[in-house]
């Protein structure tokens, strides 16, 4: 996926250094030309284990209907994330609180304030 396109993102699109589109043409080229992919045009991405970049058979793009958003076809999945029950969550939550509302009031009795 293309990060930058040589342009600011804000309104004005002014010109940045930073533009990965001549590198991309130049890949997509030599692909075209003589079906060359090379793992190391697969840069990584925002993560390690993401890649930037990657090649879609044309047989999927056409399963989906044509829908070219990149990350539908992403070699990459999200992983699930198991959360604990929200209700164990707040029954520990309480039981710290009182633990430290317990302590306070040791801790007032000492330094000899009321309760």
């Amino acid at each position: 996926m293309v990060e930058n396109d040589g342009f600011e993102l804000g309104d004005r699109r002014l010109p940045i250094d930073k533009n990965e589109l001549p590198d991309i043409l130049k890949k997509y080229k030599l692909w075209k030309e003589k079906e060359i992919i090379s793992e190391e045009w697969f840069g990584t991405g925002p993560k390690p284990d993401k890649p930037k970049c990657w090649v879609v058979d044309v047989d999927k793009i056409r399963e989906e209907d044509y829908y070219l958003n990149a990350n539908r076809y992403a070699p990459y999945k999200v992983e699930e994330v198991e959360y604990e029950d929200p209700a164990t969550l707040m029954e520990e939550l309480i039981s710290k609180q009182e633990e430290i509302l317990s302590g306070l009031k040791e801790l007032r009795t000492l330094i000899g304030g009321e309760l």
